[in-house]
C-alpha cells in the first residue's frame, strides 16, 4: 500500500488494492466508492489514451507509479484535500480540487520533454534532467523554468549549445516542448556550460508552474486523457 502522510486520500475498491501493492495480480473491475463532493470544487476524470486499455489489466507496479506521480504533482503544486478514486476499469477520478488550467496539465500531461533544432532534429529529451523548477524574475510578466541536468545531460547541452551558437543568427534557436507542445524557444548565441539553466517560458505563471511540476515528477507510465470534468 502507498505509505504517505494522509494529507490526501487514495480511495480504491478492495478488489484493486492488490494492484496498488505492486504484486502484479489482475483484479476484477473495482466498484465506484461513494465520495462526498465539496461545493465549489471540481472532479476531473481520466482514462487511458488507448481506447483498448484498462486500468484493471495493468501491472500493479505501473498503477502504483501512476498514482504516486499524480500525487507528487498535485502536492508540488500545493493542492490539498483532494482524493483519487478508480471508478470501474477505465476511469481514474481526481476529486474535490480547485479548478484551473494548471490542474488539467498536471493530472493529464504525459511529461515527455523534447529539445529540437530549427530543422526539427531531436537533440535532447527529459532523460537528461534530474529536476525542473518554476522561477520568477524581476519582471513580473516574465517567468522561467529552471532545468537541472544530469552530468551527461549538462555535457550534451554544452555541446549542443556550442554547435547552435555557431549557426547563422536566424538558426540560433532551440525548441523546448512538453508532449509535443512548444513552451520555450530561446536564442542560443553562446555555449551554455552549466548543470542548471533557466529557460524563459512566456508570461503565464500557471502554465509555467504546471510545466515545471510535470517535468520534475517525470513521465507518467500510462498516457492519459481527460474524459470528463464536473464543477
Amino acid at each position: 500500500m502507498i505509505e504517505r502522510a494522509m494529507k490526501i486520500e487514495i480511495i480504491i475498491a478492495a478488489a484493486s488494492l492488490s494492484l496498488l501493492c505492486g504484486c502484479g495480480k489482475k483484479a476484477a473491475s473495482p466498484e465506484p466508492t461513494s465520495v462526498p463532493v465539496v461545493e465549489g470544487k471540481t472532479i476531473v476524470r481520466l482514462a487511458p489514451a488507448d481506447d483498448n486499455a484498462t486500468f484493471e489489466a495493468m501491472d500493479g507496479a505501473v498503477l502504483q507509479d501512476l498514482c504516486q506521480k499524480i500525487v507528487n504533482r498535485l502536492e508540488s503544486a500545493a493542492y490539498t484535500g483532494y482524493q483519487l478514486e478508480f471508478e470501474g476499469s477505465r476511469t481514474l477520478a481526481v476529486r474535490n480540487i480547485t479548478d484551473s488550467e494548471k490542474l488539467r496539465t498536471i493530472v493529464s500531461a504525459q511529461g515527455k520533454m523534447t529539445v529540437t533544432d530549427v530543422d526539427g532534429k531531436l537533440c535532447m529529451t527529459d532523460e537528461a534532467l534530474t529536476g525542473a523548477w518554476y522561477a520568477g524574475t524581476p519582471d513580473p510578466k516574465v517567468f522561467v523554468v529552471s532545468l537541472d541536468f544530469t552530468n551527461e545531460g549538462a555535457a550534451l547541452f554544452a555541446q549542443l549549445t556550442e554547435r547552435i551558437s555557431k549557426e547563422p543568427e536566424d538558426r540560433q534557436y532551440l525548441s523546448f516542448a512538453l508532449d509535443g507542445k512548444e513552451f520555450a524557444k530561446p536564442k542560443i548565441n553562446a555555449p551554455v556550460k552549466k548543470a542548471s539553466v533557466d529557460i524563459e517560458s512566456g508570461s503565464d505563471s500557471e502554465k509555467v508552474t504546471a510545466i515545471a511540476v510535470v517535468l520534475n515528477s517525470g513521465e507518467l507510465p500510462v498516457q492519459l486523457k481527460i474524459v470528463e470534468e464536473n464543477k
